[in-house]
């Protein structure tokens, strides 16, 4: 127990609580009920200017190795809503990298994650508390939260897997255990309900701009195909590493995007037994 002042003592877990640090420490917990599984927390990368990821997660079934990336946010639940809009492309270039007998190999199709996510484009934090509603914004939610929570993991993802590639060419073959894939995968953990609006729910008014009518259905955990934009001057290589040579501008602007998983942490142990098989085709 302390001696702080009950007033004080209110501040203090009100900015514990907003900055999320329990919420993460709750994720960690939730991770720990998967058998053999490992963590790291405020795991640091070097890479993209340097930054860190919230939580390093390593866990294998049977001879497949899972890394996780994971960027835990908390939301003002039950006040905050996560909108996220399909994608309307008729196939999505979904792109993974995974380890296969010590090669390096990035799959930009994946019937697995086709048949088990919904592919999102873009979010939009939505806040229904009644301060908000009392706002004059108040019919106007906030991309960049979710953006920001994409593009931090991205940048964690991309500065791991460079590192990872940097420390396995200084191993020796002994040193390297092999596993039939070594997967690794970005993550966004938040409490915050996730709806998505379906690609044929996505129309409005030419004239108006607006629509009169919104469909959405409530998902556990979604894929967002995140358009990842690198700090200034860094951007080269990760460009070198998944897009060599010239393309066109349209192949090469889907290829820049990074399939981020996002989750609802209540389905995070569900999202892992299942990802315990995403190398099924």
């Amino acid at each position: 127990m302390n001696n702080i002042p009950e007033d004080e003592n209110k501040i203090i877990l009100n900015s514990i609580n907003a900055h999320g640090i329990y919420f993460k420490k709750s994720v960690r917990r939730e991770l720990e009920k998967v058998a053999d599984l490992r963590i790291c927390e405020e795991y640091p990368i070097h890479y993209f200017g340097g930054t860190q990821i919230d939580i390093l997660a390593k866990y294998q079934h049977e001879n497949t190795l899972n890394i996780l990336t994971i960027e835990c946010k908390k939301a003002y639940a039950p006040y905050k809503k996560w909108i996220f809009f399909e994608s309307c492309e008729a196939e999505d270039k979904l792109k993974f990298h995974y380890f296969y007998n010590d090669e390096l190999i990035l799959q930009n199709q994946s019937l697995f994650i086709r048949n088990h996510f919904k592919v999102c484009i873009e979010g939009i934090d939505i806040d229904l508390s009644s301060s908000s509603r009392n706002k004059e914004d108040k019919n106007k939610g906030s991309m960049d939260v979710i953006w920001k929570a994409a593009n931090q993991i991205s940048k964690g993802y991309y500065g791991f897997l460079l590192e990872e590639l940097e420390f396995r060419e200084k191993s020796s073959p002994n040193e390297l255990k092999e596993y039939n894939y070594y997967n690794i995968l970005p993550l966004i953990v938040t409490n915050a309900p996730l709806l998505v609006i379906s690609k044929e729910h996505q129309k409005a008014s030419l004239e108006t701009g607006n629509s009169d009518k919104l469909i959405m259905s409530e998902v556990d955990y979604l894929i967002l195909n995140h358009a990842f934009t690198p700090p200034k001057g860094v951007a080269q290589t990760w460009l070198q590493l998944d897009i060599p040579g010239y393309q066109n501008p349209i192949d090469r602007g889907n290829n820049s995007k990074i399939a981020v998983l996002v989750v609802n942490a209540k389905k995070l142990i569900s999202l892992l037994n299942l990802l315990s098989h995403i190398n099924q085709n």
